[in-house]
């Protein structure tokens, strides 16, 4: 994991990161990661790096090293960057990798969710007759597929090319892996059958284009931060990197973030990764806390006919809901189990926002630079000293970097690698 933010008002941006990377499973720590990745003049730009170190088992930075040098002078659009790398990194996969590998992660892939399927299976026929085991695996199988069927595309290229890779995959490559019909036999050898073995077929299917873990079952995250050219405010412009298939790279763009006005000038905030107490400081409120007591209430008070004493849209004085009615006329309108614990997720969300996340807003937008680097740079400290505190793995840590850029300077460290 990671812990990195990024604040930007009209003065400049500040970028703050840990510098601590895990790898093997989680089990080994390291605490000298370059995260933070910046472009020299005439660009006035960075890059941040999250996520997996490795893309196809290549460092991330040398490729971004590598793309760096090949810019040249012409400056971009903040996406344009972004574009710009994603071109050049596609254009080059096939100078640390092959086709032949790339089969073979998303094959690895499979097998994953192969595994993980046949756990699923399991559990469900463990308390049934054993004549009923295969018929129950057949219905979990295709319950399953629906369910991912339904799952948000994130790349229909890639959607596009999944019976092309199913069929490879099915056949035995060069590399020495085996046919996707001897994982089959691997996974569901007590029970297989024809029938069976054409239901996982179409559930390896749906997974390519749908879940992310196909084809590669990790992902690294990119964002770009800066001024494009002829930019006077601060942009960012982000991707998920999952993988490739052939010659194409599979990615999760996000939606371009610029600053927005926000009291008397502009801001823009953006906690990434591991960020828990960063965003409780910012937003006033722990968003997956509230989200857990929330289900653990209605767990709680499931099929109990009662009801809050209280309207739960009745919020006094701080009242925001305009011409929306009376509180307990909308409470009657909508009484539905799911309706209540949406409210109280909403009137938590806009009860912290009111008493704490406006205010912060307000305060970073009119910020100094040297006060913004510093805001950075504590906020991420605060997140490694809560890991700290409750005694987990250190996946956040080490030294705080922190760097600023601006239109008149571009990039510059304020604490970094360039450290003595």
């Amino acid at each position: 994991m990671t812990s990195q933010l990024i604040l930007a008002n009209g003065f400049g941006v500040a970028v703050a990161s840990d510098s601590a990377v895990t790898l093997g499973n989680r089990i080994r720590t390291y605490e000298d990661a370059e995260k933070i990745h910046p472009l020299e003049d005439p660009h006035r730009l960075a890059v941040l790096q999250s996520g997996s170190v490795n893309l196809l088992g290549m460092p991330v930075g040398v490729m971004l090293e590598d793309w760096r040098n090949s810019l040249g002078g012409r400056q971009r659009t903040v996406e344009g960057y972004r574009d710009n790398f994603l071109t050049w990194l596609q254009d080059n996969l096939d100078n640390w990798t092959t086709s032949i590998e790339r089969d073979g992660a998303a094959w690895k892939s499979l097998n994953s969710e192969l595994e993980d399927l046949r756990d699923t299976v399991e559990e469900a026929i463990r308390p049934i007759p054993k004549e009923k085991h295969l018929e129950e695996a057949l219905r979990i199988i295709r319950e399953q597929t629906e369910v991912v069927s339904e799952f948000f595309i994130y790349d229909q290229e890639l959607l596009a090319m999944a019976d092309e890779l199913v069929d490879r995959l099915s056949q035995e490559g060069t590399d020495g892996r085996p046919p996707l019909s001897e994982l089959v036999e691997r996974w569901f050898g007590d029970f297989s059958s024809d029938e069976i073995n054409q239901e996982v077929h179409r559930f390896f299917k749906v997974l390519i284009g749908r879940v992310t873990t196909v084809p590669n079952r990790t992902s690294t995250f990119l964002a770009f931060v800066g001024y494009g050219a002829n930019d006077l405010l601060p942009h960012m412009s982000a991707i998920w990197l999952e993988g490739a298939v052939g010659n194409h790279l599979c990615h999760i763009p996000w939606a371009m973030r610029k600053a927005h006005r926000r009291g008397s000038s502009y801001v823009m905030i953006v906690p990434l990764a591991q960020t828990d107490m960063i965003e409780q400081i910012l937003y006033g409120w722990d968003r997956r806390l509230a989200e857990d007591a929330k289900e653990a209430t209605f767990e709680r008070t499931k099929g109990e006919e009662r009801k809050p004493a209280d309207p739960p849209l009745t919020t006094g004085g701080d009242d925001i809901r305009g011409d929306q009615g009376d509180a307990a006329d909308q409470y009657d309108a909508a009484s539905t189990e799911e309706d209540w614990r949406s409210v109280l997720i909403d009137e938590t969300r806009n009860l912290a926002w009111r008493r704490s996340g406006k205010l912060a807003f307000e305060t970073i937008a009119s910020l100094p630079l040297s006060s913004l680097a510093n805001a950075a740079g504590s906020l991420v400290t605060i997140q490694n000293l809560a890991q700290n505190i409750r005694g987990e793995l250190p996946t956040v840590g080490g030294r705080i970097n922190v760097a600023t850029i601006t239109l008149s300077n571009g990039f510059q460290w304020v604490s970094g690698q360039d450290d003595d």
